[in-house]
């Protein structure tokens, strides 16, 4: 059985695998602004990071 940490970082990953899905469809879109789409890409998995890292940082 998996512990609460384990299902988090579980969460945690399925979700920072979803944002590169994301960023990988949007920048499969006509028109996109590729040079601002990698910036707020960086920008948000920046932050999703250091909320990973501040949340399991809280579990023992």
């Amino acid at each position: 059985m998996a512990s609460n940490k384990d299902e988090a970082v579980r969460i945690l990953d399925t979700h920072e695998r979803a944002i590169d899905d994301l960023h990988r469809n949007l920048a499969a879109t006509p028109g996109v602004d590729k040079a601002r789409l990698q910036q707020a890409a960086d920008k948000y998995k920046a932050a999703h990071k250091q909320f990973r890292d501040d949340a399991l940082g809280f579990m023992n």
